[in-house]
């Protein structure tokens, strides 16, 4: 069965991702989450971050 992963998880775990608290198999391995995964979420944070600064206010 395949876990699915709310928007906060994935921001959570990418999130330890940039910060370099551990590495991307250390926190695979204690998420459950694919490595591959971990990587592609950081890279979609990474891409729209921007998004919360648009127009001066943040989003929810």
């Amino acid at each position: 069965m395949r876990r699915k992963w709310s928007d906060s998880e994935k921001a959570r775990i990418a999130l330890m991702v940039i910060c370099e608290e551990k590495t991307v198999s250390e926190i695979a391995q204690e998420t459950g989450a694919h490595p591959a995964m971990i990587s592609k979420w950081k890279r979609e944070l990474l891409d729209n971050a921007d998004s919360v600064f648009r127009n001066g206010k943040s989003q929810t």
